[in-house]
């Protein structure tokens, strides 16, 4: 079989009868030979990340590969200690004080620890975020060249790439993790936009058909999504901006020499941009200390105000805490992080 997308009988006539793809109901079929070939692709990318199974759990115990992990695992477990479980959204609205950057990546770290434990996110947080990654990476690669095999291969590729596979390895519970999954979101959105849109000139040359498309919006969503995500995972994230806005920059550039109206041509791709940025920098996205859900899943802790030996509970305790240093420098974080290892592990004895 031909690996190759072709347009369905049914695709052909909705075209004839001059109905555009976005109004027409797609068929959905399932090549039980491709979603074989993605799994295990998939599973290259999850055991290319496992290798070192044996020294990182032990004992019951999740022993990070590194000193950066535990600079994350400490805040997980400080945010542990101070929620009321997984329906205390507003824990949300605290981390990025406590932490001072990342927010997202120490967030996920501490409401995915409340379903499912700390361990278990330490441990395997980084893997599963690198096989979605994977599944990103292939549909991006088919948007591109409508192939299944090079969407398999890119698969492939990915998963055995030797510095990605370090920093999303088993137990490396860092901002990496987060920070290039997003990324591979924003991506896969932007391709999708510029795909519909170059389809879509063939008969349109406006560019209006591509605005109208109700898809080119949803998918405007998700890259605002991506946009604000990516933000709050990676403290040096307007670096990943740079690229997208010269994109954008060249691909307005490159509508006018062809004679394509600019705005409606990129209007999704520019909305979706224009409401991460507002997803990212409002504060009205922060949700109140005060709110719960109407459920509970607090587990049995130690009080609150238990003392612990950590530095920086010390200091919180103390007089005038607000205007002394609470945490790391984030710049001199990887050169100290065996001081977070230290630290973890007091606040592990101390609870």
């Amino acid at each position: 079989e031909d690996a190759v997308a072709e347009p369905s009988e049914s695709a052909t006539d909705d075209v004839k009868a001059g109905v555009t793809p976005s109004e027409s109901l797609p068929s959905i079929s399932v090549d039980s030979t491709v979603v074989a070939a993605l799994s295990a692709a998939l599973a290259v990318v999850a055991l290319a990340r496992s290798i070192g199974l044996s020294s990182i759990l032990r004992d019951g115990l999740v022993v990070s590969p590194g000193n950066d992990p535990y600079y994350f695992r400490y805040f997980q477990s400080e945010l542990l200690a101070q929620s009321d479980g997984a329906a205390d959204l507003g824990m949300f609205a605290t981390v990025g004080e406590q932490t001072g950057a990342r927010p997202l990546a120490h967030a996920l770290n501490w409401w995915l620890a409340e379903l499912v434990g700390p361990d278990t996110v330490a441990a395997w947080a980084p893997v599963l975020a690198a096989v979605i990654l994977g599944a990103v990476v292939y549909l991006i690669a088919v948007e591109l060249t409508a192939d299944r095999r090079i969407g398999i291969a890119a698969v492939l590729l990915f998963g055995l790439t030797p510095i990605h596979a370090t920093l999303t390895q088993l137990g490396f519970l860092d901002h990496n993790p987060y920070q290039h999954l997003w990324l591979g979101v924003l991506t896969l959105a932007l391709v999708w936009l510029a795909d519909d849109l170059r389809d879509r000139l063939k008969a349109d040359r406006s560019g209006l058909a591509h605005a109208r498309n109700p898809r080119s919006w949803a998918v405007a969503g998700l890259l605002a999504g991506a946009v604000a995500a990516t933000a709050h995972a990676w403290g040096g994230s307007p670096l990943t901006f740079v690229p997208v806005a010269a994109y954008l920059a060249v691909r307005a550039l490159a509508d006018v020499r062809r004679g394509v109206s600019a705005l409606p041509a990129n209007a999704p791709a520019l909305g979706g941009l224009a409401a991460g940025a507002g997803l990212a920098t409002s504060s009205i996205a922060k949700i109140p200390f005060s709110l719960r859900l109407p459920f509970d899943t607090a587990r049995s802790r130690p009080p609150k105000t238990a003392i612990r030996t950590s530095k920086l509970a010390r200091q919180r305790a103390e007089p005038g805490a607000s205007s002394k240093r609470t945490r790391m420098d984030n710049k001199s974080e990887g050169a100290t992080g065996s001081w977070w290892k230290q630290q973890y592990c007091l606040l592990q004895f101390a609870s």
